[in-house]
């Protein structure tokens, strides 16, 4: 992990949690999430922060653009998340849709900062974005990530990556994968062009029987694959050489 890294120095009282460093996109350029939520359930406040580098992971969901903001001198498109078919949305919508801004950090560099919110005014998540500060950047140590947890199959071919509020797993042959988000549901790909993390040969192997906690999540490592759950729901997902199922 050796481009910068961003944190807002408001955070309205929110609750930081970690996630990351995760694959994004063929060939395992790496992203760093973080998510700022309050209170808890399906409608409690979240401001997402993430980062990739050299390019932007993509739209983290369907979004049109609304309007244009000044983020400490720079226009940048607003967007709000607005699921189609159905009416154009405005920017009205981005309390309960949410809200998206996809930034670039000054200068050379390829940096990309990629922030959304839900259930949060636009004058507070402008406020959060206006004061993001770049940060020292914290080396990432073989078999963590993050801090958080990692782990491979003894077969090698399936591994996970734990963060504080999602999960993502891999299988390597054949290519597919699953992410899960806390209170969501897992999110499965099973086509050329996958998220890909090659460092896996460098997670500990989490042996058949046996299980491992990282935040909200416990996987658990078995001969007919890899089962993670959400603690709080018992809800989760089956990766295994035969694809991902929500279980």
């Amino acid at each position: 992990m050796k481009f910068p890294l961003y944190q807002p120095t408001v955070t309205l009282g929110f609750k930081p949690t970690l996630d990351g460093p995760f694959p994004c996109g063929y060939g395992g350029i790496e992203t760093v999430g973080a998510r700022y939520r309050k209170g808890s359930g399906k409608q409690a406040p979240v401001i997402g922060l993430s980062e990739s580098y050299p390019a932007i992971c993509g739209n983290d969901g369907e979004s049109v653009t609304v309007d244009k903001v000044d983020i400490n001198g720079v226009s940048y498109p607003l967007r709000v998340y607005c699921y189609s078919p159905g009416p154009r949305c405005t920017v009205r919508d981005g309390f309960k849709n949410g809200f998206a801004l996809y930034l670039r950090e000054p200068g050379p560099t390829r940096t990309r900062i990629q922030t959304s919110s839900r259930y949060v005014s636009l004058d507070d998540f402008l406020k959060v974005v206006r004061s993001l500060t770049r940060v020292a950047a914290t080396p990432r140590t073989a078999g963590a990530s993050a801090g958080r947890g990692a782990f491979r199959s003894p077969s090698g071919n399936l591994s996970c990556v734990m963060g504080d509020s999602l999960v993502y797993c891999q299988s390597l042959k054949p290519l597919h994968t699953v992410l899960m988000e806390e209170g969501e549901r897992p999110q499965v790909c099973d086509r050329a062009g996958c998220p890909l993390d090659r460092s896996t040969n460098t997670f500990p192997i989490l042996a058949y029987g046996n299980q491992t906690t990282a935040g909200a999540f416990r996987c658990r490592s078995d001969e007919a694959g890899v089962t993670c759950v959400a603690i709080a729901s018992g809800k989760g997902f089956l990766i295994n050489r035969d694809g991902a199922t929500a279980r």
